[in-house]
């Protein structure tokens, strides 16, 4: 498998020596060593500074840029953490590089390392002490030289962030307007969408989607939320999952990385009003907390590192009588009822990092803007592991 379509972490030496005459590209270098820590830097400031890219150390090319072989560094102790480091204190501003661990060469002591840096849309990244910047031109870094510049090339750096929300956007509302078509009803609708943040090219084919759509070891698979065969959407696949009277999950899955889940949220139950319909909470945090698993699984499986947006909403929230996860579990008497917003909506930036190393503080930093609009601030009082705990217990 192409080292594109893993996350560094899973790269094995055979991918890499299934790129034995491949050339070096805008968004791919070899290096035959590791001592040089300030031109690796400056590599990474370039792919960093242009479309991303990856850095093969203990690789060996010829003069064209082919790689011809595979003969490996001594393993550095701490590497992964060394190259963050370095990114963090010689780049302004700084960036996250993602870096293997070592990549151990059959019969032999010593192993590879590869480095995966996303493009950035933060830049541009100059290295300090007036280092300068880099940008990657074919498959060289060359520093970037002060002149004026030219409108066209103003405008391109001002509209490529642009263009990537706006797909970003795109993406969503299509999802939305497909959830409301199968969704029908007055419901209380919980949503999250979560993908690359800036998405500006398709990151995998619709076969590989398939497969991943499919995949039995996803957390919406094991607890049983997905079920049956995905429908084909042009650009994505979708379940649409029904029960005896209505539909109640809409799950998309796209090309660019991005998924989006909505359902309803109503309950029925005789401890409000001799049965009237509630909105237990827990089960809000629990679809934000499955949802972001969901995501970071898929994404893992896409081989994309970077930047991610979060985005989860409440729909139709107005004079719905919200609980936690029942009337009984607080001592205020009553139910939650916001008077004024019928919408309620949080969202965030964070990276797969952060979304494999603390995905329980991304988790409470989306739900608790959407926990206080619907009135319930005082379950916020409450110890924050315990509500993930009970989170946790709804989706099992």
């Amino acid at each position: 498998m192409s080292i594109f379509r893993k996350t560094v972490d899973l790269i094995e030496h055979a991918d890499l020596q299934a790129m034995i005459g491949t050339p070096e590209s805008a968004i791919l270098e070899y290096k035959r060593a590791v001592h040089d820590w300030d031109d690796i830097i400056k590599g990474l400031d370039a792919f960093a500074n242009t479309f991303g890219g990856y850095l093969v150390l203990g690789a060996e090319g010829d003069r064209s840029g082919r790689l011809t072989g595979l003969p490996g560094v001594d393993a550095v102790s701490g590497f992964e953490q060394k190259i963050v480091d370095l990114c963090l204190a010689n780049v302004v501003p700084p960036f996250t590089p993602f870096a293997s661990p070592a990549i151990p060469i059959p019969s032999s002591s010593r192993v590879l390392y590869v480095v995966h840096t996303p493009a950035s849309f933060s830049g541009p990244h100059f290295l300090a002490k007036r280092g300068g910047a880099y940008v990657r031109v074919g498959e060289h870094s060359k520093k970037y030289e002060p002149r004026l510049a030219e409108w066209n090339e103003l405008a391109h750096l001002a509209e490529r962030r642009e263009r990537a929300i706006e797909l970003r956007t795109s993406l969503l509302e299509r999802a939305r307007l497909r959830a409301d078509a199968v969704l029908p009803g007055n419901e209380v609708l919980s949503e999250s969408f979560i993908g690359p943040a800036y998405p500006t090219v398709p990151i995998l084919e619709l076969r590989r989607l398939r497969e991943i759509a499919n995949d039995p070891d996803a957390p919406a698979r094991k607890i049983n939320r997905l079920w049956g065969d995905p429908l084909s959407l042009p650009e994505s696949f979708a379940y649409a999952r029904p029960t005896d009277r209505r539909q109640d999950l809409y799950y998309e899955l796209t090309i660019n990385g991005s998924l989006y889940a909505a359902a309803p949220m109503g309950r029925v139950s005789r401890e409000i009003r001799g049965g009237a319909e509630h909105v237990p909470l827990v089960e809000v945090l629990g679809q934000i907390l499955l949802w972001l698993r969901q995501s970071h699984y898929v994404l893992q499986r896409i081989g994309y590192e970077g930047p991610v947006y979060a985005w989860t909403a409440l729909r139709r929230i107005r004079g719905r009588a919200f609980v936690w996860s029942s009337i009984m579990a607080f001592s205020r008497p009553d139910t939650w009822e916001p008077r004024f917003d019928d919408f309620a909506s949080q969202e965030t930036e964070i990276t797969t990092a952060t979304m494999a190393d603390d995905l329980g503080s991304v988790v409470l930093s989306i739900f608790i803007p959407i926990a206080t609009a619907t009135g319930m601030q005082n379950i916020l009082d409450q110890d924050m592991d315990s509500l993930i705990k009970q989170a946790e217990g709804y989706l099992r």
